[in-house]
C-alpha cells in the first residue's frame, strides 16, 4: 500500500470512528509484535518499528499500533487544520 492508499484508509477510519481523534493517553515504540497496523492493515513485523498507543476510554484502556509512517499519518489527519 503506498502513503497515499494508506493516508486515505485512515481518513475512512477516522470518519467512521474506528480510529480515535483524541490524543492518546501513552505512547511507546519498538520492535513489531506481528499485529496489524491499524492505518495500513498489513502486519507490523518484527523487523520493524511498531508505535503503540494507548487511549483512555469510560471502559479502561484501549490500544493501537502503527508502522511508523501510518502512526504520522493519523498524526496529521487526526488533528483539525
Amino acid at each position: 500500500m503506498d502513503r497515499e492508499e494508506v493516508r486515505q484508509r485512515i481518513r475512512e477510519l477516522l470518519r467512521r470512528g474506528e480510529l480515535p481523534r483524541q490524543r492518546q493517553s501513552r505512547t511507546w515504540g519498538g520492535p513489531g509484535a506481528g499485529l496489524p497496523c491499524r492505518g495500513c492493515g498489513e502486519i507490523v513485523g518484527s523487523d520493524d518499528v511498531e508505535i503503540e498507543v494507548q487511549f483512555l476510554t469510560e471502559a479502561g484502556f484501549i490500544t493501537r499500533r502503527f508502522h511508523t509512517l501510518c502512526f504520522a499519518l493519523w498524526e496529521l489527519e487526526r488533528t483539525p487544520e
